[in-house]
């Protein structure tokens, strides 16, 4: 599929669509300059303010929580050297991350996105906005690891700062429009990747749960247990229609509508399952894994690659002017 879309895609027919450029900085950014038969599109639209608050809004409850929950559990006050202490710790440690860290890893996702929208409001997006944009693509990339089976600590921060390092390079080289496409194309990968993880994990939890036998007043914690899981899948599914949305339509209105509605949605969710996670007293401490075998793992990169691929490249052969 992706060699056929490369073929009929007659790269003399595309037209040198230019950048626009950013009223702020006066650099070029990701958007294209409209085609000389359609109608310039508004820069800058109410959903993609009200994106940004919720998102934010999203992060500092993820934020509140976990304090609170951390408070109420310690009784002594954590300093610096403490901090320092556990971080250590945990990257040393053999053990897999837990559940209580995992939250901690969303809730830094949330975050992290809520800081790249905000930057993308002031700055716009382009290169520029891509040195803090990327850091959203590494913690899904955290994500990713944290689910695999066996996943480290000190493996995670490995795979990350790689990943970090070749992404910037790569579309901080690549001349306009491979640079914007690159990045769309990497990021989807992880899309594609994340909500299958998510299924998966949520699947297994559900067989183990009918395999255990457990008394009938014990069904509230497995419900709400797997409850929590769909909170993810249906978060990380939204985030991936509202990208596949933006990645093929380029930045068509409809397209953008589309992007911004699946981060108004899916991050708040991110969010309350965090604080869902944090107030359900009978929640297992097991981690969240997704027990998979690395040829398991080889195909569903390969299949999540294809499909970044097929979507990228549908992307690049609507930059026709008609």
């Amino acid at each position: 599929m992706i060699v056929y879309l490369v073929i009929i895609i007659d790269k003399s027919s595309l037209p040198e669509r230019g950048q626009e450029i950013s009223n702020l900085t006066d650099l070029p950014i990701w958007i294209n300059v409209p085609c000389p038969s359609l109608q310039p599109e508004v820069k800058r639209t109410w959903l993609e303010y009200v994106s940004a608050f919720f998102t934010g809004v999203a992060s500092l409850a993820c934020i509140q929580r976990i304090r609170k929950v951390n408070k109420k559990n310690r009784t002594n006050i954590p300093t610096w050297d403490t901090v320092i202490d556990a971080v250590n710790r945990s990257i040393t440690s053999s053990k897999p991350i837990d559940r209580s860290m995992f939250d901690i890893i969303i809730t830094v996702y949330v975050t992290i996105t809520f800081f790249a929208l905000a930057v993308g409001l002031v700055f716009s997006v382009g290169k520029l906005w891509a040195i803090f944009g990327i850091f959203h693509n590494v913690m899904e990339v955290f994500i990713v690891s944290a689910l695999l089976r066996m996943t480290r600590v000190n493996y995670v921060i490995l795979i990350t700062l790689m990943y970090s390092v070749v992404s910037t390079g790569a579309f901080s080289q690549l001349p306009w429009y491979w640079d914007a496409m690159f990045f769309k194309f990497q990021g989807l990968i992880l899309d594609f990747t994340i909500p299958v993880l998510f299924s998966i994990v949520a699947y297994q939890n559900h067989v183990q749960s009918d395999e255990e036998s457990q008394p009938l007043i014990d069904t509230n914690s497995t419900n709400s247990r797997l409850k929590g899981l769909g909170y993810l899948v249906f978060a990380a599914f939204v985030h991936l229609i509202g990208n596949i949305s933006d990645v093929v339509g380029n930045d068509s209105s409809i397209s953008i509508t589309v992007f911004n509605l699946s981060y108004f949605v899916a991050f708040p969710i991110y969010a309350y399952y965090v604080y869902k996670d944090k107030t359900d007293k009978d929640n297992s401490v097991k981690p969240i894994q997704a027990n998979i075998t690395v040829f398991d793992f080889v195909l569903l990169f390969l299949w999540a690659i294809t499909a970044s691929g097929i979507s990228t490249l549908i992307g690049i052969k609507e930059l026709r002017c008609t």
